[in-house]
């Protein structure tokens, strides 16, 4: 009786089963890597409390200087103001205002990105936003208003993670601050407009006698993750 064999290489050519992809590891930071960095607070950007790198939140009633105070920083160093809500002559004569009464000379380096339907929560827009700010590397981003930046409920932290992420990955990303200006409605006992989503302490300023013109008014602030880490950023 003739036993069959199998023609030479056959078996060779039978397609292998995929190796398994391994899987991603956690990066740990040890204690002799934390002594490894400067014995010093983060950084921030002269004459503010704004860190250099990082996503800051300033909150509270309309009216109470939000816009006059973040727009003076951003006259003094190179800005981009983000501005959603406002005509363009009203934002243009209140800027020329504040750069004369601060005595500047010539051009601040200064722009504006006016009603260009940004949206923090879709992805295309936040893409749009992030090709834009790698090219110009401001210090300073300000989006005035956070509320007019997306759709989101800003009750519901599922839905205000992504925004408060995009806001992140730009600071940490492209090495700039950020600071979000957020208008809160007349604060109840228990709920003062703060962001969902925000997990991290701040302050807000929510006593309308108060213009949050130093720290002490009102910085709230938001540690982010990096887009591209795994690892939260100071």
């Amino acid at each position: 009786m003739t036993v069959p064999v199998e023609p030479a290489g056959l078996m060779d050519s039978a397609p292998s089963r995929p190796r398994p992809l391994p899987r991603p590891t956690i990066a740990a930071l040890t204690w002799d890597d934390l002594l490894a960095e400067p014995p010093e607070p983060p950084p921030v950007l002269e004459g503010t409390p704004i860190p250099k790198v990082g996503v800051t939140v300033l909150a509270g009633p309309p009216k109470v200087g939000k816009s006059l105070w973040s727009s003076q920083h951003a006259l003094a160093r190179r800005s981009t103001i983000v501005v959603e809500e406002g005509s363009m002559s009203g934002i243009s004569w209140r800027l020329r205002r504040q750069w004369d009464a601060l005595g500047g000379t010539g051009a601040p380096d200064l722009e504006v990105i006016h009603r260009q339907r940004i949206r923090l929560d879709d992805r295309a827009s936040v893409a749009r936003l992030r090709d834009h700010v790698q090219e110009r590397r401001p210090e300073l981003v300000v989006f005035d208003p956070l509320n007019r930046l997306h759709g989101a409920d800003q009750n519901r932290p599922t839905q205000m993670t992504p925004v408060m992420d995009a806001l992140a990955g730009l600071a940490y990303d492209f090495g700039t601050a950020i600071v979000a200006l957020h208008h809160t409605n007349k604060p109840s006992q228990d709920r003062r407009g703060s962001i969902s989503g925000t997990p991290s302490a701040g302050r807000r300023a929510s006593d309308p006698a108060r213009t949050p013109t130093s720290s002490s008014t009102a910085v709230a602030r938001r540690s982010g993750w990096s887009a591209s880490s795994a690892m939260p950023n100071p």
